[in-house]
This record gives structure tokens, sequence and C-alpha cells, in this order.
């Protein structure tokens, strides 16, 4: 299993949130949890990814079938995970981190 976090302005976690589901094709909203949420199933591998505004927080959870044996088990995973955000310290723009991407234009 394998959580992602993303800690940005809600209107980044918007779009990033919209490049996964682009990016997972035969991805499905999932009602009740979070502010949005997605789930997906690509072979053995079950995905969900939700968005929590108020905390400032998109989480992508990844579970193989060997240890997630369906859906429902991979987004009662991320409704524990959900319950956990409370536990971040507060975001701000300015205490986030840096892009590390390099700029494609720049100079080496």
């Amino acid at each position: 299993m394998a959580l992602r976090l993303w800690r940005r302005s809600p209107d980044d976690l918007v779009a990033k949130l919209e490049g996964l589901r682009e990016e997972l094709p035969g991805s499905r909203p999932l009602a009740g949890l979070a502010d949005r949420a997605l789930t997906v199933v690509q072979g053995d591998i079950l995905g969900v990814a939700f968005l929590d505004a108020g905390h400032a927080a998109l989480v992508l959870l990844t579970c193989g079938r060997d240890q997630c044996r369906d859906q429902a088990q991979a987004v009662a995973l991320a409704r524990r995970a959900a319950g956990h955000l409370s536990r971040l310290p507060p975001w701000t723009a300015t205490a986030a981190p840096a892009d590390p991407s390099p700029d494609p234009g720049a100079e080496p």
C-alpha cells in the first residue's frame, strides 16, 4: 500500500485531482469521502484519491489486491487516512516547499 500526500492551495489541489482523473483511465467519482474523491482500478492495483480543502490536502492511496481484497477495503483505508488529516500542521503558502522540478527553459 502507498499513500501520497500533496499540500497546496485549494485551486492547485483541484487541478491536481483533475490531472489524476485524466491520468487514471476508468476513474469514477466517489461520494461521501472528503470534499471530492475518486476511485480507480488498474489491473491488480486499486486506488482512491480524495481532496480535503479544509486541511489543504490531496491524498492518493494505492493498494495491490494482495493487501486490499476489493475496492471497499481500499476506500475504508482512505477513510481512515482522512481521519488523521487533522494531525497535519496548518498549511500556508509560505510553508509550502519549493517545486523541485527543474525549469525546462533554464540554462544548465
